[in-house]
């Protein structure tokens, strides 16, 4: 028969765990009876064998035997067999709690059981979780008598957090790292990104004053556009002819006979909703109307690039 588990290190549904390595089991191996919901005052159902401690899953396991030979045993391990059960609890009388706050799991608003003597093990219907433990103790004393619930500061609870594995190994973080440490590492990062970002604006304004394109005039609205959305203005920066080339394009414009420029393109655009005298521009638009600025960039990116040049330009 396969090997159960029955003490683990997680946090029960009680509020407490139990550390599997401190459990004494030397009293229970001289009689280790297996019990059918904990029940003490009815014959065992069965026996434990091969009871020990795994360091691999940090819990208790063993091999339960069933008396096939008694009828309530031989039914127990039909349903056990067949997959209609297969939980196990144990009993236990804890020895030495450890009541220090700094040491609770989440979830855990008990102490913790560093060492308790194993009483019994049953097979359950319904456990407390995959490691189910119920507690025994002597005489009437309960749960609360023995592993009283703490009065956690926020301080205490704040100290519960875990850290997930995946967030520790994308921070480049050390296992033991606390919520503190990714918080002042984010924090690095952070000003980090905003140190980069700030050089790139920089750049990208040098590089449109050497084109002709950024002066001392409009720098301020350059690089508002540039914190705004960078790549989209470093394609308008691109697209913006230098005032030379912009001159010759003009007067070849007036020679030739120009297509209709930009601005008439916008004011047919507004034909159908809005007045053609009223002036729309980049900087109306962006607190008045948002979304139909960003209609404008996804539909009509010429239209887009024309209302930010404008807008850097001072218009």
């Amino acid at each position: 028969m396969s090997r159960a588990t029955v003490i683990t290190a997680r946090v029960n549904r009680n509020g407490y765990r139990i550390v599997p390595k401190g459990v004494k089991l030397d009293n229970y191996l001289k009689n280790p009876v297996l019990l059918h919901q904990h029940n003490q005052y009815a014959l065992p159902i069965g026996k434990v064998t091969e009871l020990k401690y795994d360091p691999e899953m940090d819990a208790l396991t063993f091999v339960p035997v069933f008396d096939e030979k008694d009828e309530h045993g031989k039914e127990i391990s039909r349903k056990y067999k067949e997959g209609y059960f297969y939980s196990f609890s144990a009993g236990h009388k804890p020895l030495k709690i450890n009541d220090n706050p700094e040491q609770l799991m989440p979830g855990q608003y008990r102490g913790t059981v560093e060492e308790t003597e194993l009483l019994e093990i049953s097979i359950v219907s319904v456990p407390g979780d995959a490691g189910a433990v119920k507690l025994s103790v002597d005489g009437d004393k309960g749960l609360d008598d023995v592993l009283p619930a703490m009065q956690l500061s926020y301080q205490s609870q704040k100290n519960t957090d875990v850290m997930d594995d995946k967030i520790i190994k994308a921070l480049g973080l050390d296992a033991d790292a606390k919520p503190e440490d990714a918080v002042a590492k984010i924090s690095e990062m952070k000003a980090k990104l905003t140190e980069q970002r700030n050089l790139n604006v920089d750049n990208l304004i040098t590089q449109g004053k050497a084109k002709g394109v950024i002066t001392d005039d409009n720098e301020a609205k350059w690089r508002n556009l540039a914190n705004l959305s960078f790549t989209d203005t470093m394609e308008l920066l691109s697209a913006t002819p230098a005032p030379t080339q912009k001159k010759e394009e003009e007067q070849e414009s007036a020679e030739g006979g120009s297509p209709a420029s930009l601005a008439d393109l916008l004011k047919l655009a507004q034909a159908g909703g809005k007045p053609q005298d009223e002036e729309v521009t980049f900087e109306k638009l962006s607190k008045e109307n948002p979304e139909e600025l960003h209609r404008i960039q996804r539909e009509d990116p010429e239209l887009y690039d024309k209302l930010a040049a404008d807008y850097a330009a001072g218009k």
